[in-house]
Formats: structure tokens, sequence, C-alpha cells
């Protein structure tokens, strides 16, 4: 066999390797063909089951919002005298998102009153949207409830999480009026109007969205005093405008009365659309990182007509602890436009580096071999720190058409190496195996050195036709072992068992 450069070398054993492993050719199955940009392969989060936690506003929403909390499907935004909740569908082609969602506004309400959050959870939440990093925010405090303290004479209103959902409690204290409460409700998504609820079987409140609905419970109404507990029978009390209070039983007014509705929703979305997990690492101590996508946390405009959100997603990097129960921290990257994470893997040190794809402008870059969007989409590489608050590295990796990051892993001395595909012809090559593109999707084998800040090589793979790197894996001694699907006749091949096509998509290794 022809002597060949260390570059060349490691490839060909990839290539032969292939019969091996799977002993005939495997073809992969994709959700549309010829979409580059469709996700395939999905992870299923426990958000549902995890506890809703809300974020202290450090400048990540508008000003006039104190909390804001994310949920699957929904987020939340909470001010002195108002909740806000949006529920979104998946982004469509174009990159947006359809949005509708409900204002719930407490009529008469202090707009002084203070709002605090209670019970701070072990989650921090860091943001890294946009390209200035004096923008960024990072080590945001989570908390399980948020109060407001006096919304009314002598009442608090007390808001916190069930199985995901958001119950709101008002206590009122001895001697207060229950009156004071009125609810009134306003949708958005489409032209703002007053929101025409209904009252389902149970006496709860449903209000129907143009792509959901949104219920809240009858309330649970109970007494507290001389260390007593006792439910109370009562309802909504309709009100004129289209607001509600409360109808209520006699009570000792010397007691504490907490009155409970539960919000809860449902879309017509075909799926919960967003956060979505593609990648998932496991560190020495059994805690695992998920990466993936969701929506972007864009507060909405009750007072316009638009439906949509321009962008619409970001890179989630989350950390739970190894009984998958409590979240240790969420991370989220992204700019303008559309961004996903495909891949994920940890250093040594246990610090996570993701990888997927941006269309936007503006993604947040530093220590990068490439600062500046290329155009079309381009693949990026991000590594933070093990606690998720720092980048330690974040860069673009592309050329003027589409490029698509799929997975990452590392070499025994720390170093990132990434594959994925690229139908650009100036993507970034250096010592390369192949520097050209070959058809149309080429994969693509990238490695960094530890830093970030250079390149060991970056090269195309692939043939005439389309060719997409999937997965990737370090052996000893440096050899780097690439997997993807091809279409292409001549895709390069040395020594193989199988050095033809057998037919549609083949496997290669």
């Amino acid at each position: 066999m022809q002597s060949l450069p260390p570059l060349r070398k490691a490839f060909a054993l990839i290539l032969c390797a292939l019969p091996l492993l799977w002993g005939s050719r495997v073809p992969l199955r994709s959700g549309r063909e010829g979409n580059a940009k469709t996700p395939t392969r999905h992870l299923s989060l426990p958000t549902r089951s995890l506890p809703l936690r809300f974020e202290e506003n450090r400048g990540q929403s508008v000003g006039g919002v104190k909390f804001l909390a994310r949920g699957r499907g929904y987020a939340l935004f909470l001010t002195p005298t108002a909740a806000y909740v949006r529920l979104h569908a998946p982004p469509g082609r174009e990159g947006t998102r359809s949005v509708s969602g409900l204002r719930i506004r407490f009529v008469g309400a202090d707009p002084s009153a203070e709002i605090v959050g209670e019970r701070e959870e072990r989650e921090r939440v860091s943001l890294f949207l946009g390209n200035d990093p004096k923008g960024w925010l990072s080590g945001i405090p989570t908390f399980a409830q948020v109060r407001v303290r006096r919304i009314y004479p002598g009442i608090d209103l007390l808001y916190h999480g069930r199985e995901g959902e958001l119950e709101f409690d008002f206590i009122v204290s001895p001697g207060a009026d229950p009156e004071q409460i009125t609810l009134s409700y306003e949708t958005f998504g489409t032209a703002p109007h007053v929101a025409p609820f209904q009252f389902d079987e149970e006496g709860g409140l449903r209000f129907p969205l143009a792509r959901g609905e949104i219920r809240q419970a009858k309330p649970s109404i109970h007494r507290e005093g001389a260390g007593k507990r006792e439910s109370l029978t009562g309802g909504y009390l309709p009100h004129g405008g289209g607001g509600v209070g409360f109808a209520l039983p006699p009570y000792d007014e010397n007691e504490t009365l907490v009155i409970d509705p539960v919000l809860t929703y449902s879309t017509y979305f075909g799926g919960d659309g967003d956060d979505t997990g593609y990648g998932i690492a496991v560190d020495a101590q059994g805690n695992f990182f998920v990466t993936g996508v969701t929506a972007s946390l864009d507060f909405p405009t009750v007072d316009a007509i638009e439906t949509t959100l321009s962008g619409g997603s970001d890179v989630f990097v989350t950390k739970f602890d190894a009984t998958g129960t409590t979240l240790l921290f969420s991370t989220y990257l992204g700019g303008g436009g559309t961004d996903w994470a495909y891949g994920i893997a940890l250093d040594s040190g246990g610090n996570p580096c993701v990888t997927g794809w941006s269309t936007s402008d503006d993604f947040p870059t530093i220590r990068a071999v490439q600062e500046t969007f290329a155009g079309g989409s381009d693949a990026f590489v991000t590594k933070l720190d093990a606690t998720g608050t720092q980048l330690l590295f974040s860069t673009y990796l592309g050329g003027g058409s589409s490029d698509f990051g799929q997975s990452v892993t590392f070499d025994e001395e720390g170093n990132p190496v990434v594959t994925g595909y690229t139908f650009s012809t100036d993507f970034p090559t250096v010592n390369a195996f192949q520097g050209a593109k070959g058809g149309s999707y080429d994969a693509f084998v990238t490695k960094f050195e530890a830093t970030g800040e250079s390149l060991h090589f970056s090269t195309y793979l692939g043939g005439t036709s389309w060719d997409e790197g999937r997965g990737v894996a370090t052996a000893e001694g440096g050899e780097i072992l690439v997997t993807g699907q091809t279409l292409s006749d001549d895709f390069p091949t040395l020594g193989a068992i199988q050095e033809t096509n057998g037919g549609g998509r083949d496997v290669f290794l």
C-alpha cells in the first residue's frame, strides 16, 4: 500500500473499518429528502416533570418585567400588575414562529408593589446573546416562587409552579377585603381584544387562542387559622367588561384566606415544538449535559397585530444532576437569526463544547478563528466552562453558503474535533486531505487546538454528490473516526471491503 501522510492514513483506516462494524450497507433515513436543515433525531427532555423556575430579570427581558420563566411551549413574564403567558409554535422554514398568548391583568393593583424571589434554587442561568460581550449575562439566580407584596391592601400574590404549570395564590391577610381582587384578560397573537373566556364543566375558565388554549382551573380556596386549614367552596364571579373576581362563602375575617387558581395550556402545534435536545454528554460524576434548540425569549407585544417571532430560536446548554431531577445551570447562545445545536462533548475538566449552525450575523464569538458570519448558515463551535457561566471560546466555521455542525469530540490532548457538512466552496481549509468541495454537500472534518484560537487542520470529505458528516470520535494515537451518509459513487475509499456505493444513501466510516 502506498505510504500516506498522517491525515490520509487516518482516513484510510476509517473507511476500511466500515464493513467490520456494520457488515453491510446501512441506508440512513431522514425526515425530508433534500432538506439539509430538517432535524431527524431528538431527545425527550424531562421539562414537564421539572419544577418551574423563575429567573430574576437582569436585562434578558424588557424593563417592566421583574421575573420570567421558561416552560415547554410557553414563556412567562411577571410585572407587579400583570402576568404574560406566551405560547409559541415550532419554527417554520423561514425561521419564524407563530405566537399567541394571554395577558392577565390585576385590575386596581398597586404598580409600585414590591416583587421578590423566594426559595432560591441551585440553577443559574447565563445568556450569551449577540456578539457584544457587554450584553452577555451570566450567573442569574433562579427561585422556586415569586411574591408580589401588597398587590392589594393586605393581599400578597404568590407565583409558584406545580409539575411545570403555573399557580398563583392570593394570600388575604386577616381583615383584608378579597373583593378588591379583579382579573381582566387580553389575548395577543391576533389583533388584541378582551379575551372571550368560557366556563368549563368544572367551573374553570377557558381562553381559546388562534393556535391553542389556556385554561384557568376553578380556584382552590381555604382558610388558615389557629394552626388549622379548612377548604372552602367558591368559584369565579364574572364582572363587567370581561373581568372576574371570586365568589366566596362567609368565613372568619380574622383568619388568613388563600385563593389558588392553576393555569394550564394546550397547543395545536402538532407537538411541543421547542426545547428539543439533540446532543447529550455525561461527566465523571454522572451529571449530564444536554444541548439543542429553544424558543427565543422575546417579550410579547400585546398591542401589535404581529403573530410571529423573527429569528425565533436559540441554542441551549443545560446541566442536570445525576438523578435528572435538579437543574444545575441553563445557558443560552444565539443572535438575531436562527441558531441550532446538534453535538456536545466534554473535555477532561467537564467543560462542554457544542456545535451546530446559525443564520445570525451576531452570534457570540470570543477567541475565534472566524469572528464574522460568512453567509447562508455557518457552523459554530462554542466551548463553555463547567459552570456554564463563561465562554472559553466561540467561533463561526463556514463559508458563503450553507454549513452545518453536527458532532464534536475531544482527542487525548484536549483538542476539539468537529464534523458536519457544507455547501460552501470557500469553507475554511488548513492542512487539508481534500482542499476543494467535491460536489453538492460535502462532509467536513475540522480539528481545533485546545484553546480554540487556531486550527490543526480542516478538510472537505466527499465525492460529487451529497455527503454529510454526522458523528466523530477519536482513537488512541490521534486517529479520527468520522461517520455519516453519502450519495456519492466516488466517495474516497482506500483498502475498503465495500469500495462502491450500494445504491441510494450509504453509511461511511
